[in-house]
Order: C-alpha cells, then structure tokens, then sequence
C-alpha cells in the first residue's frame, strides 16, 4: 500500500532561502499501490506540458515500472517509466498505436538507493523536432538511445480529461498494471507549459543537482503533490476500500 515518510534527497532553495522536502510517497509493487486522477475537462493545452519529480527506485532494473500514466492502455496514451536495463524511458504511443515519442536514455541508473530528479518537458509546436521532447536527469539532458521525435503539433494527452496514473499504468483490459516499486517525492505536472529543469533545481558550488522551490503555475488541469497530505478512508465499493488525499481532493489512491 501507499505509505508517507520522509524523502531523504537533500535540500536546499534558491535566493537565499532554504527549500526543505520533507515527505514522500513508497509505493510498493507487491501490493499493487498506485495514484489516479481524471480531470473534469480540457487542459490548458494539447501540445505542451511538464512532468517534474524526485524517484528512488527500488529495484531499477525491473522492466516495467511506470513512474507517471495518462491515457486509456499503454499502447493509447504517454508513460514516463524505466526499462530493463534501468534506462528512463518516456514514450507516447497516439490514437492509431504508433509510438510518437520514444526520448529513452542510453545511460542506465541502477542505484537503489539513490535519489534522481526526472523532468520531462514537452511542447510539440515547436518547429524543431528534437525540441519538442526534452527529458532531463539531475538538471542535465540525457543522451538518447535513437529516438523518436512527434510530429508537429502532435497532441499530448496528458492534462486531459482522460486517466492519469502515478505509480502505474493502464493495461488493455483498463487495469492497472507494471507498478512502480520506490519512492516518488516533489511530483509537479504543469499543463501549458515546457519548463526547464532551472525552474525545479540548481546545482551547488560541488556540482550537486538539489530542488528548489518550484514558484510558477501549473495551469488548468496541472498539479502539484507534496505528500504532506491528511489520508481518509472512504468507500470504493463492495470489494475494495480507496484512500482520497484531502489536498487536492481528485486524487485517490488503491490500496
């Protein structure tokens, strides 16, 4: 089940003041632990968007693992998840089946008990193709293993009205499924615009990559989870209980 403790990735804030996280969320694959959330309706954008977050995962190099989903089954929507090998994978697979974007790391992080900073910045209007899909680790862009580009304008689903997992994603038969197993802190999905990794980390005079305080928005159907939450339990229905994070209270989470 989900459980709430203190994140151990270090701290620190920008312009003097310091910026401290202070909980996280464990979410442990043998129980099938997952968040969900469907937004009520459209996003500010179908192009651009921002998904920003601290992971430790537990075990790296289990295939399978999705840190963030949005979309009806994994071959109809976006994931951020790791491969086998341990590399960071973001991939969006559009209506028809066909992989769009597939931005996947040639480096592989295998650490259990580390703590990585995953920002995935997304605006396919851009008249660039390798721009329009940037994912960054500890506040530096990967280096991509062949990647896949979107086309043009391609539509993003994630910030519509559509599911969006954390910890999971959604199988063929609308299950979830491939559970995420560690730890997810500082979880930002900003809707309308591509921000950079500036905006949620700097590095120290040693070259260490540590958060700051994230001060922009997070548009229509974006949010922000900090995991300093008060959890109640509230029936799902006759076979399965559901826990509702009271902040922002369209969140819930299977246990």
């Amino acid at each position: 089940m989900p459980l709430f403790g203190n994140a151990l990735a270090g701290a620190a804030g920008s312009g003097g003041g310091d910026f401290s996280i202070e909980r996280s969320l464990r979410l442990d694959r043998s129980t099938s632990a997952y968040l969900l959330r469907q937004p009520s309706g459209a996003g500010t954008s179908t192009t651009t968007c921002t998904i920003s977050l601290w992971a430790k995962a537990c075990e790296p190099k289990t295939s399978g693992q999705n840190l963030f989903f949005a979309g009806t089954h994994g071959n109809n929507g976006f994931r951020l998840r790791f491969g086998q090998g341990g590399e960071i994978r973001a991939q969006l697979y559009n209506t028809s089946g066909s992989l769009v974007i597939n931005a996947k790391s040639l480096e592989e992080y295998h650490d259990p008990m580390a703590w990585f900073h995953y920002l995935i910045s997304i605006n396919t209007s851009l008249s660039t193709a390798s721009d329009r899909v940037r994912v960054y680790k500890n506040g530096t862009e990967v280096t991509y293993n062949s990647p896949t580009y979107p086309p043009q304008n391609e539509p993003v689903v994630i910030n519509s009205d559509i599911n969006h997992y954390i910890g999971a994603q959604r199988d063929q038969n609308t299950q979830p499924a491939e559970f995420f197993h560690g730890m997810i802190a500082e979880f930002h999905c900003v809707d309308g615009q591509a921000k950079g990794p500036l905006d949620f980390g700097e590095f120290t005079d040693d070259g260490v990559w540590r958060p700051i305080k994230y001060n922009g928005t997070h548009g229509t159907n974006g949010f922000y989870l900090d995991f300093k939450m008060t959890v109640v339990l509230l029936p799902w229905d006759t076979m399965l209980p559901v826990a509702t994070i009271l902040r922002p209270t369209i969140f819930q989470f299977q246990i």
